[in-house]
């Protein structure tokens, strides 16, 4: 467009279309979008799966942990009647030190149990950041520099 007038020349260009450049623009954008809600829903379905398996290896842990310290109670309770038979005489020493390492086992894998359950179930809190020790720290703390 061209103006012109007496006493000066006055010029402006002004395009007609660019429609193609905004329409581009918008479905590159959307674009983006759907693969970022994509990624989001495939990140909330690994991790719903995650929580689900670490359930269910929790329950397995307390199961375990409930039979090692079964166990260990039978093997406590056979040192104590293997060490009340020592002094009746009827069974040897042996026999008593026999039942002391068999709950001395017992004792390892009640133990050993209960810590694999702990493991665990640091894990499961972690995964679904509901640890208990964050509402306890300091604002200052969850900083970059960490308070200081």
């Amino acid at each position: 467009w061209r103006f012109t007038g007496p006493e000066s020349l006055v010029t402006a260009n002004l395009p007609l279309f660019n429609g193609f450049s905004t329409r581009g623009g918008k479905l590159a954008a959307l674009a983006g979008k759907r693969s970022v809600e994509r990624q989001f829903k495939s990140h909330v379905d690994e991790t719903v799966e995650s929580v689900q398996n670490m359930r269910k290896r929790l329950n397995l842990a307390v199961e375990g942990m409930d039979i090692a310290e079964t166990y260990r109670a039978l093997a406590q309770d056979g040192l104590k009647r293997a060490t009340e038979e020592l002094k009746e005489g009827t069974v040897s020493k042996t026999n008593v030190e026999t039942a002391t390492t068999a709950f001395n086992v017992a004792d390892y894998g009640a133990i050993t149990s209960r810590v694999a359950y702990l493991n665990l179930w640091s894990e499961f809190v972690s995964l679904v950041g509901a640890d208990p020790t964050l509402h306890a720290l300091p604002a200052s703390y969850l900083n970059l520099n960490h308070g200081k």
